[in-house]
């Protein structure tokens, strides 16, 4: 399994979930998550992972925090009945 392979089955299992990214780390490889999560946004995978920066204070220090987070995306479809319903896709 590739480590983008691996990352991407993280998510999978934690949608709409926000990670730090020196968590991603641990599973993507410690310099290359954020090309991984690049790699993940294109073919084969075609996922859509949302980053956001945050600023926290702790002990009198500030520092940014990013995480990043799997939303699947949302497959419209009608049933027998012709009511819309939303499916999410992995």
């Amino acid at each position: 399994m590739t480590r983008a392979s691996a990352l991407a089955e993280f998510f999978r299992d934690r949608p709409f979930v926000w990670i730090d990214g020196a968590d991603l780390g641990m599973i993507a490889g410690r310099y290359a998550w954020r090309s991984r999560i690049s790699d993940l946004r294109r073919g084969p995978h075609f996922m859509n992972v949302q980053n956001r920066q945050r600023r926290v204070r702790v002990d009198g220090r500030s520092f940014v925090v990013s995480e990043y987070r799997f939303e699947p995306r949302r497959e419209r479809s009608a049933d027998a009945g012709g009511v819309s319903a939303s499916a999410l896709l992995f």
